[in-house]
């Protein structure tokens, strides 16, 4: 089939900040299970700079902040992708704008920080470690859920709606 190509183009993607620390472990361990049993965390921000350009960062810990971490690895990993959107005046509304940038630009912005973080933990002691991969309609959830509790306007609801109780 031929591909057509989507209105979001990616121009570049940057790796803005990477921390990766190693800690031994004394009794021998499956690589595999112990790298499912890390923390996985990710957070993002769509900033829009104009209409037509898009920058997409991409924040994610790996057994990194947690009191009581994991032995081997301990990453964190900061990145950012910047993308055009061609034609932007055919986009129709608001929510078809988010799926683009979400569906399409976070997507890949995780797709390129999962394949920087297998690329260089290929090199480290313990081998290759793989991003897992994401339920987006939770991660989606997630980030609502954390730009509601803080925003202001909603706290000053959630006092209102306890006052009328």
């Amino acid at each position: 089939m031929k591909i057509k190509p989507s209105q979001l183009e990616l121009k570049e993607f940057v790796v803005l900040d990477f921390h990766y620390d190693f800690s031994h472990f004394e009794k021998e361990l499956s690589i595999p299970e112990l790298f499912k049993e890390y923390t996985y965390d990710l957070d993002f921000a769509i900033r829009a700079t104009d209409a037509s350009l898009i920058q997409i960062f991409v924040k994610s810990s790996i057994n990194h902040g947690h009191s009581a971490l994991l032995p081997g690895y301990s990453l964190k990993v900061e990145c950012m992708g910047i993308f055009s959107i061609n034609n932007p005046d055919d986009i129709k509304s608001e929510e078809e704008r988010e799926t683009l940038l979400v569906n399409s630009g976070l997507v890949m912005t995780i797709s390129y920080l999962r394949t920087f973080l297998a690329g260089i933990t290929g090199h480290f002691p313990l081998g290759r470690l793989l991003f897992p991969s994401i339920d987006l309609k939770d991660l989606m959830r997630q980030k609502r859920e954390k730009i509601t509790d803080s925003d202001p306007k909603s706290e000053q609801k959630k006092k209102t709606k306890k006052k009328k109780v």
